[in-house]
């Protein structure tokens, strides 16, 4: 109670203050009003190219002699733009709002070893700033990027130990944690660092929606091919539906699951379908005995319309950034980025 009241008292004499202008004053009052129950605090550092964006917008310049044409009539129309990137989401904001299917973003990891630079300076690891920095560098521009998601648009996020968890933490806020999708770890090198405690091979890939509802309902754009296996599929019966294999159809669990328990064919146990229903697969010429085991018929035909299966949150075959840093090599052998991501999963990349 004793907060509610020094508050009160800090807002009454703020009101009185002399020397300070309307904005001031209301800005003073709003950041004492704040009562934040869980997230991020940090000490927001202003940028330069803030006090930019104030006195002028952002124009993007097209440099005709740069452009990558193509003969194709369909080749889609790409932008690559150079400069500020908050200058840069500025300007797509006007033009791009709510457009935006999906964003990838890898940003600097702040490591603490000349990996991100704040207002023109390289941010090091005794910096006392140096995680409110990169807060207040990467607040400002996912803010942007939210407003660039379409409504169903997805966003995907790079970043390793240094700064994921409080990025999940940034990413709850804005997006909103109920928008979180999942937060995937890539295997990102083959080779073990023996001097330290633990060897660090994996990043992360923080993923967020504009709604996770309206993701989900397109969940089939997100399956992920099945090889099907055609050898152990065979039609000993000739049946007229073409080669199928046996599935289960016991119930694993038994009651704690809420399987049924009854007998069927003269086999007694639990099911994983109703009496009702395995006697009308039974009708339809799909549960198959064997000796003391039943099965219900999975045919080829099945199989190959499947749409796929979801991806997982581990990632050991999409490639690491030795591999990422060899495919630029080929493709731009005079030009060096550092840590590039591989466009395409390759499961032979190393």
């Amino acid at each position: 109670m004793k907060n509610l009241i020094d508050k009160s008292e800090l807002i009454s004499k703020l009101k009185t203050l002399e020397g300070l202008s309307i904005d001031e004053r209301s800005s003073l009052i709003g950041l004492l009003r704040e009562h934040k129950k869980y997230g991020l605090v940090w000490e927001d550092k202003p940028e330069d190219v803030e006090e930019r964006l104030r006195e002028s917008l952002p124009v993007l310049r097209e440099v005709k002699d740069k452009a990558l044409l193509s003969d194709e009539p369909d080749a889609p129309n790409h932008i690559l733009i150079e400069g500020d990137n908050l200058e840069a989401l500025t300007a797509l904001s006007y033009t791009h709002e709510g457009k935006i299917d999906v964003i990838y973003i890898d940003p600097p990891y702040n490591t603490g070893h000349s990996d991100f630079t704040y207002n023109d300076c390289y941010v090091d690891a005794d910096d006392g700033f140096r995680h409110s920095k990169w807060l207040s560098f990467m607040n400002k521009r996912l803010k942007i990027a939210k407003k660039l998601l379409s409504d169903d648009g997805i966003v995907f996020i790079s970043i390793d130990d240094n700064e994921q968890a409080n990025l999940k933490l940034l990413c709850d806020e804005i997006f909103n944690a109920k928008n979180f999708v999942a937060c995937v770890l890539q295997k990102s090198r083959e080779s073990i660092s023996g001097d330290l405690l633990f060897s660090p091979n994996h990043n992360y890939l923080l993923v967020y929606s504009s709604s996770f509802e309206k993701l989900f309902a397109r969940k089939n754009l997100f399956r992920i091919p099945q090889q099907v296996d055609t050898t152990k599929f065979k039609n000993p019966d000739n049946d007229p539906r073409g080669p199928w294999k046996l599935s289960p159809v016991d119930g694993p669990g038994g009651a704690r699951k809420g399987n049924p328990y009854y007998e069927f064919l003269g086999i007694e146990g639990y099911y994983r379908y109703s009496k009702e229903m395995m006697q009308k697969y039974y009708e339809d010429g799909l549960i198959v005995k064997r000796k003391t085991s039943l099965g219900k018929k999975y045919y080829l035909s099945q199989a190959l319309e499947k749409k796929g299966v979801p991806p997982t949150t581990w990632w050991d075959d999409a490639g690491t950034t030795t591999a990422g840093t060899k495919m630029l090599k080929e493709i731009l052998p005079e030009r060096e980025f550092t840590n590039p991501k591989l466009l395409l999963s390759d499961k032979s990349a190393k």
